[in-house]
C-alpha cells in the first residue's frame, strides 16, 4: 500500500508525464519539455524570479536551457516534480545536474550531486573534482580531494597532470591547495 506522500508524488509525476494543464515549455539541447510554472517556481528560487517578474520567460512561456541535454533536463524536471532519479541516471547526468542545480538554486539536488561525486574520487578524476568543488562551492567534495591529494600523498602519483593543472588553475584555487 502506497503512503500519502507516494500518492501525491505519483500525481505530480502523472501531471508531468501526461502534460496535464502545462503552461511552460523548457527547451534544452535536442528537445522540449512541457511543465508547470508553479511546480518549477516552488522548487527553484531562480524559476520563481523568472516567473514573478516581467522577464522574457514569463512573457513567452518558455525557458531556454542551452547548456543542458534534453535527457539531463528531463531528469532535472522529473526531480523537481518528486520523481527521484536512479543512481545510474544521476551518474550519467550529474555534471549537467550539478551545473543546473547551482544555476537554479536547487540545494538538495546540488547536495545529491556532491555526494555522488565524493563516492568515486580517485587519482584519475581528482583534479576534475577539485575544479567542480571550487566552481560550485562544494565543501564536502573539497575536503575529500584534500584528503586524497595531501593526506594520502596522491599528488605525487600524478605529477605531470598536477603541474599542468596548477599552471592553468584559478589563483583562488591555487591558494586553497
Amino acid at each position: 500500500m502506497r503512503t500519502l506522500v507516494e500518492q501525491a508524488q505519483s500525481g505530480f509525476a502523472r501531471m508531468l508525464r501526461e502534460g496535464i494543464l502545462t503552461d511552460i515549455a523548457i527547451n534544452a539541447i535536442g528537445g522540449s519539455i512541457k511543465a508547470h510554472r508553479a511546480v518549477l517556481a516552488t522548487r527553484s528560487p531562480m524559476f520563481l524570479r523568472m516567473f514573478s517578474h516581467n522577464l522574457r520567460e514569463k512573457k513567452l512561456s518558455k525557458v531556454d536551457i542551452s547548456d543542458m541535454s534534453i535527457d539531463a533536463c528531463q531528469t532535472l524536471v522529473g526531480y523537481l516534480y518528486g520523481v527521484i532519479a536512479s543512481e545510474d541516471e544521476l551518474l550519467v547526468h550529474r555534471g549537467e545536474l550539478l551545473a543546473a542545480s547551482d544555476k537554479y538554486g536547487i540545494a538538495d539536488l546540488k547536495k545529491a550531486c556532491e555526494e555522488s561525486l565524493r563516492r568515486d574520487v580517485s587519482t584519475k578524476n581528482v583534479l576534475e573534482r577539485l575544479q567542480a568543488a571550487h566552481t560550485y562551492g562544494l565543501p564536502a567534495l573539497r575536503r575529500t580531494w584534500v584528503r586524497l591529494l595531501v593526506d594520502f600523498g596522491k599528488m605525487y602519483e600524478i605529477p605531470e597532470d598536477f603541474e599542468e593543472f596548477m599552471d592553468a588553475a584559478d589563483q583562488d584555487l591555487i591558494d586553497d591547495i
